[in-house]
């Protein structure tokens, strides 16, 4: 939405912003590759001048969102045909003959996610459908902070549902569960995961408070590292503590649990996101860590 309101031209992006407000449509963006590198230097995916107008040709992986978009935000490279050449960002109709999902991957979590493959073959698109002019697309994956925020927010969602359903676990509440409460380590394990849990949405907070920064990326990449260890550490903790039953899928824990898993793995990983820390400290006040890359 945000990429749409700055950067969108015309009636569409009037027509785009329109839908989104009011649900009847949803987008999804595709940015990651395989072989596309450190901030998505290498991409392959080609929008390309002919005879006929652009067309667009590649294929994009790890697309979130894939079964219901109707609209996805593609970042390809333009190739120079009497014109700029560079990464820039192009709209995309999924209901276009060229546009295709092959597969939806079977995921260890987030499963109801629809993260899957793009294909994208001859797919006409006019000067109307760039987002941003030609050779923008580093500068827009830079600009779109909640990249961090919304996998750390999901981390936070996570970890509270964890935390509740463990208590009904371990107080008896649910069906098929006994009272562990007289244990001193289910007590501690759950006091401990109400502090972390806490602590989290404090930081969450803050992340939120500080979105428009200039900042923003580095505060926010922050909260998502903290965020998804956060859900990690205390599933793991809740897993333990309510014991074998936690095990069970007829109990959510479980899935709570895978769920924490692949939090960590949403782009940006949180690989990446601790080379932009240590950058950001080495660097100075003044660095834009958003120079290390973008993820989809």
């Amino acid at each position: 939405v945000r990429r749409t309101l700055a950067h969108g031209s015309g009636p569409q992006r009037d027509a785009d912003l329109a839908a989104f407000a009011s649900g009847r449509c949803i987008a999804a963006s595709a940015w990651t590759e395989a072989g596309s590198g450190k901030g998505k230097r290498d991409v392959a995916t080609v929008l390309r001048q002919d005879a006929d107008g652009r067309r667009l040709e590649g294929v994009k992986t790890f697309c979130t969102g894939l079964p219901g978009a109707a609209i996805v935000h593609v970042l390809a490279k333009a190739e120079p045909a009497g014109g700029p050449s560079g990464p820039v960002f192009v709209r995309v109709d999924a209901k276009d003959p060229g546009v295709s999902c092959p597969e939806l991957y079977p995921l260890l979590g987030l499963r109801g996610s629809g993260t899957g493959t793009l294909i994208l073959r001859g797919v006409r698109v006019t000067e109307a459908d760039l987002v941003g002019p030609v050779g923008s697309g580093g500068a827009l994956m830079r600009e779109n902070h909640e990249v961090c925020l919304n996998p750390g927010l999901l981390a936070l969602g996570i970890a509270g549902a964890a935390l509740e359903t463990a208590l009904g676990m371990c107080t008896g509440q649910l069906p098929g569960t006994a009272d562990r409460m007289r244990s001193e380590t289910v007590r501690r394990a759950l006091a401990r995961a109400v502090v972390q849990v806490e602590s989290a949405y404090l930081y969450g907070a803050h992340a939120v408070g500080g979105g428009d920064t200039p900042q923003a990326h580095v505060l926010t990449g922050k909260f998502k590292l903290a965020a998804t260890a956060a859900a990690q550490r205390v599933t793991a903790e809740l897993m333990a503590a309510v014991g074998s039953r936690g095990f069970l899928a007829s109990f959510p824990l479980e899935r709570h649990f895978r769920d924490a898993q692949a939090t960590s793995l949403m782009g940006p990983a949180n690989d990446l996101i601790t080379d932009r820390i240590t950058d950001d400290l080495t660097a100075g006040p003044h660095s834009d860590l958003t120079t290390s890359g973008g993820t989809s």
